[in-house]
């Protein structure tokens, strides 16, 4: 409720981009609190499969505000949903969150992605593990409408 309002006051133009900041420090500690818990079913899904686990976009809308998880949700060529991997993620969380697969020459790996609004714009940043991690790193950076 929080952040909605403060979005609709950034709109308006009522409110600074300081108080939009919260809502990306309280993403980067969702993120950090979760790392070693994603680096962890990762790994165990890979052990498992021989590839990694491919998590779609949840909430799926990324919002100005809070939104619920859906752990439910999986890719049509995937049989397992993050709650089959065995993750557990917050009933409400900052920013939407989903992990992309790569297979390439140097070998396989995985990036989570965070999604969050402010106002119009959405922002994203990335973390991952795998051969090409140093190229698909990023840190918050406005996301361009395609």
């Amino acid at each position: 409720m929080r952040q909605g309002l403060i979005a609709a006051l950034l709109i308006m133009g009522l409110a600074t981009p300081a108080l939009a900041q919260s809502r990306r420090a309280r993403a980067d500690a969702m993120l950090n609190g979760l790392w070693a818990h994603i680096q962890a079913r990762e790994d165990a899904y890979f052990a498992a499969n021989g590839r990694y686990f491919q998590g779609l976009l949840t909430p799926r809308n990324v919002r100005n505000s809070d939104g619920p998880t859906d752990l439910g949700r999986r890719p049509h060529d995937q049989s397992e949903s993050w709650a089959d991997a065995g993750f557990v993620l917050p009933n409400s969380v900052p920013a939407s969150i989903e992990i992309h697969v790569y297979d390439g020459p140097l070998g396989q790996g995985y990036t989570a992605i965070l999604h969050y609004k402010s106002g119009r714009k959405e922002f994203t940043k990335a973390r991952s593990v795998g051969p090409e991690a140093s190229h698909r790193n990023h840190g918050w950076r406005e996301a361009v409408e395609r």
